[in-house]
Parts: C-alpha cells; sequence; structure tokens
C-alpha cells in the first residue's frame, strides 16, 4: 500500500449538494499512482469511503470504487486517454527526463498544446464537484474544467469526514474548499 501523503479533516463543516473540493499537486518523479479518498471516519485506514478516486498513471487508468464495512465495492475503470482534455507524456514510460514535455489533446479540434514539467515534478490539478446523488470530477487546464468522471457513491456525501491523498505525491500545493 502507498504512504499516505496528505490528510485534512472536513468536519465541522458537512459536504452538501453543490460544495466543491479543488486539490492541487506536485507528483513524484517517476510517479505511478496517486489517488484520493473521501473517507467517512477519521482515521488512518478507515473501513468506510464514501468514494475512492485513484489515477494510475503508467496504465493510464483511472479507478473508482467504495469501502464498506473494510471491503472494496464497485470497483470501475476507464481509460484516461480516451477523455477529453486529460494529459499524457509523448515520451517512452521509462523516460526519466522531468524536462520531457507534456501534451494536452482536445479530441474535438484535434489541436495539441505543449506543456512542461515543472522543476518540483509533474502537476495535478483536480476540482471535485458534489451533486445530487452524484460526483463530477473535472481536470483544469489553463483554468479550465474538463469533466473527467462522474461517479454514484453508495454513501451520502454529507457522511465524508475527511480528505485522505496517497501515492506519488510530493505535495500538495493548493486545497480549496468552496461550500454551496
Amino acid at each position: 500500500m502507498p504512504a499516505i501523503a496528505y490528510s485534512t479533516n472536513i468536519v465541522p463543516n458537512v459536504l452538501r449538494r453543490g460544495d466543491k473540493i479543488r486539490i492541487k499537486g506536485i507528483l513524484n518523479d517517476n510517479a505511478q499512482e496517486f489517488s484520493i479518498n473521501f473517507v467517512n471516519e477519521i482515521c488512518k485506514n478507515p473501513d468506510f469511503i464514501t468514494y475512492h478516486f485513484k489515477w494510475i498513471l503508467d496504465e493510464h487508468v483511472i479507478v473508482e470504487n467504495y469501502k464498506d464495512n473494510g471491503s472494496w465495492v464497485d470497483h470501475q475503470e476507464q481509460d484516461y486517454d480516451s477523455l477529453d482534455g486529460v494529459l499524457y507524456s509523448d515520451d517512452d514510460e521509462n523516460n526519466n527526463n522531468n524536462d520531457s514535455p507534456l501534451q494536452y489533446t482536445n479530441n474535438n479540434n484535434n489541436n495539441n498544446t505543449v506543456l512542461n514539467y515543472s522543476v518540483l515534478g509533474p502537476i495535478f490539478d483536480l476540482e471535485f464537484t458534489f451533486q445530487d446523488g452524484v460526483i463530477d470530477v473535472y481536470k483544469f487546464f489553463d483554468n479550465k474544467p474538463n469533466r473527467i468522471t462522474t461517479y454514484e457513491p453508495y454513501f451520502e456525501i454529507s457522511e465524508i469526514k475527511a480528505l485522505q491523498v496517497w501515492g506519488d505525491v510530493k505535495k500538495i500545493s493548493e486545497l480549496t474548499f468552496k461550500y454551496a
């Protein structure tokens, strides 16, 4: 199990419809995966997780599920290369050069914009929007959101008490709570 990189409590606030959580971070060099858990217990290894979002970078997969009484349930995977607004490396996977560009692909018009890694490593910028019965996940590019997935949680979002970031994350550079 990868190490926990960051954890914060959401309580005393209760998440409601229309609330948003935006998280920006810097990944480790040669990062393979990271995950963001919206947990129902304030502890390191909770038995109840409303939403588990994992990005397996080297396999180009997003995994979503939840944890009920210690068991993972509703495992869903999708290829993130096929989603609009997703960053991918155009270099060999074994290339350790931090100066290698990332490409942004817009599937609507086939234009590519070259980005560079930051000095500290590749970045991620995600926003989780809590709606009626769903959690929408957006990846930001040029400060514009691109929806990459929608998940229907088993538990009510009001049961979420904390946020945990696991895996190959060097640091969290920004965490913003927007309450409706």
